[in-house]
């Protein structure tokens, strides 16, 4: 969903501008609304999506260690239910941590900060062995994985603008329109793939390697009696 929020939101702004724009010495609140979308689209307005993005990651990834620990505590399984629950503990000290670093947190909260990430660390070493360290990192890629949501929405709004610009250049009216248009429905065709594509892959191998375990018996849909 949040892909297909940070598609067509975008693209439908990058295709609304130009139009305010031209009737900008008619209305003063038109010229103040291309004002502030020209404004949301500079570097500033890429920060915002790629934390939005990030947190939707660890949003994700945490749900899934959640279940994760569930399942395992259904199942009796109390140290694999604890080494879930430590990564949890482990990704949001981290993000406190670095919360504080880059002044999105207040400063108080370092030092606590960092005692539940040093205790966390030596937690999942204790329950899971020296490869829980090196697992976290790998959680920490999953979760920066999720920077593709922001990714996929600026490249439509890139090729919108890219597809403005050649119907720009020609010196056809109707040679114009044509090779914009074109570009446009290819973009918006991308916009419904892309998107669908990308979500199954956060889906399937981001969230559901957190939690899904594969049982029950082999498919063998021909076999001999």
């Amino acid at each position: 969903m949040a892909i297909f929020l940070a598609q067509y939101l975008t693209y439908v702004a990058v295709l609304v501008v130009p139009y305010l724009w031209l009737r900008r010495e008619k209305h003063d609140l038109i010229r103040i609304l291309v004002t502030v979308v020209v404004a949301f689209a500079v570097s500033e307005a890429l920060k915002t999506f790629l934390v939005l993005a990030i947190g939707i990651g660890v949003g994700h990834v945490v749900l899934g260690f959640v279940i994760g620990a569930v399942n395992h505590l259904h199942r009796h399984r109390p140290r694999e239910a604890g080494a879930k629950a430590t990564y949890i503990v482990l990704i949001l000290s981290f993000l406190f941590v670095v919360g504080v670093i880059f002044d999105y947190l207040p400063r108080s909260l370092f030092a606590p900060g960092v005692v539940a990430l040093f205790a966390a660390f030596v937690a999942l070493i204790v329950m899971e062995g020296f490869l829980g360290p090196l697992e976290f990192i790998k959680v920490l890629g999953n979760i920066l994985s999720y920077v593709r949501i922001m990714a996929v929405g600026t490249a439509s709004v890139v090729m919108a603008l890219v597809a403005n610009k050649i119907g720009g250049l020609s010196d056809s009216l109707v040679l114009g329109i044509l090779a914009a248009s074109l570009i446009h429905i290819l973009n918006i065709v991308l916009s419904i793939v892309s998107p669908a594509i990308q979500s199954m892959r956060l889906h399937y191998v981001e969230f559901f390697s957190k939690f899904y375990e594969g049982g029950g018996r082999l498919y063998k849909p021909f076999k001999k009696r």
